[in-house]
């Protein structure tokens, strides 16, 4: 299996106020960093995951059940929901000194949110159903573009926000399909039920209708992903000629793993805040030392607090209107809500930004 990174590249948090493209770099500091990259974004994520699946055998469901809503609360104010609230920042940065194009793309943002909340008023089975197809793709981009060679046939981004097709649905499937897949063949009513729950808080109409997803053709849809993900991967495993694809086989089974022993909510949780939340902090802000990682991640909070705190606010004034018992897993869900109601506009946002970057880069 092939250790090599990319080396690091100009992130948000470390954009020069000019916005000049960045310098070359040495061959040995490209080389450093990205020995920094691997042990950083890669192997650590990779054994805080494996480890979480030892734990969930040794101590059984109950643990992962009881630790999976602090998971999803952690995130709210450590990394995972912070990367998301970035995106006002991202949008200046695209923006430049254009007011028009800083309103344009703001506006634009704001009515992707609205599209999907009138969406989910309508439907909201369909509309989960639809965000957890989403959610896929976003993880699995995400996890494509911070891969040593980001693109699977090493060409640029191309197409509409670095989309094309059917490539990007390959490299979607074979990196996240297992994430939401596994937990719903293993964990049929537990997943379900995490489904029903979101609808109950959510959709007051329908509160009184449950359940809404059957354990059946959750644990289908379920076996359905796997598939389509085990196949994804022969597939780009024979493009690439079975470059680089040990260590995606490595990942996709570390993620399959934890997910096949420990309850989804935390399974789930702990993907999203260890692997796509925290890799994404790749994409925003690069840094070749622990020293200049924890300074650009604190900056990267910073820019996100004019979006955070009012999310934040508006999650716990939800949580607290909708929620009865006011239970940490009622808020933990609440805030699976938000990343429904969010993520679309989101993944436009952070394509846009990729696509910016891999333009400027000089390497």
């Amino acid at each position: 299996m092939s250790t090599a990174t990319r080396g690091p590249e100009p992130g948000l948090a470390d954009r020069p106020a000019t916005d000049r493209p960045p310098c070359r770099e040495s061959g040995t500091a490209a080389a450093g960093g990205a020995d920094f990259d691997s042990i950083v974004f890669r192997d650590i994520p990779l054994a805080i995951l494996a480890a979480a699946a030892v734990l969930a055998v040794v101590s059984g469901t109950r643990s992962t059940e009881a630790a999976g809503p602090w998971i999803w609360i952690v995130s709210l104010v450590l990394v995972g929901l912070p990367h998301g609230a970035a995106d006002l920042a991202i949008g200046r940065l695209l923006a430049g000194r254009s007011i028009r194009e800083l309103l344009l793309g703001g506006l634009l943002y704001v009515s992707g949110m609205a599209c999907v909340a009138a969406l989910f008023a309508v439907s909201p089975v369909g509309t989960v159903v639809l965000f957890s197809l989403v959610s896929i793709w976003h993880f699995g981009i995400g996890h494509r573009d911070t891969e040593p060679d980001g693109q699977p046939d090493g060409k640029p981004p191309r197409g509409v926000a670095g989309w094309s097709w059917p490539a990007d649905a390959v490299a979607a499937m074979a990196r996240a399909g297992a994430v939401l897949g596994v937990p719903a063949v293993a964990w049929p009513h537990a997943t379900a039920s995490v489904a029903d729950r979101l609808v109950t808080l959510l959709h007051a109409g329908e509160s009184s209708q449950g359940p809404f997803f059957d354990e059946q053709v959750v644990s289908v849809a379920g076996l359905a992903l796997v598939a389509t993900s085990i196949a994804a991967i022969v597939v780009e495993a024979v493009a690439r000629r079975g470059r680089g694809i040990g260590w995606l086989v490595v990942e996709v089974g570390t993620f399959a793993a934890v997910a096949w022993v420990a309850d989804p909510l935390f399974s789930v949780g702990l993907y999203y805040l260890v692997w796509h939340a925290w890799r994404h902090m790749r994409t925003l802000a690069t840094a070749g030392t622990a020293r200049s990682l924890a300074a650009a991640v604190g900056r990267i909070h910073l820019l996100g607090l004019p979006l955070l705190v009012p999310t934040c606010a508006a999650l716990g004034g939800l949580w607290w209107l909708l929620s009865p018992d006011h239970s940490p897993r009622d808020l933990a869900i609440l805030s699976i809500g938000v990343y429904l109601i969010v993520t679309p506009s989101h993944d436009v946002l952070v394509r846009r930004f990729r696509d910016r970057r891999g333009h400027e880069t000089i390497s």
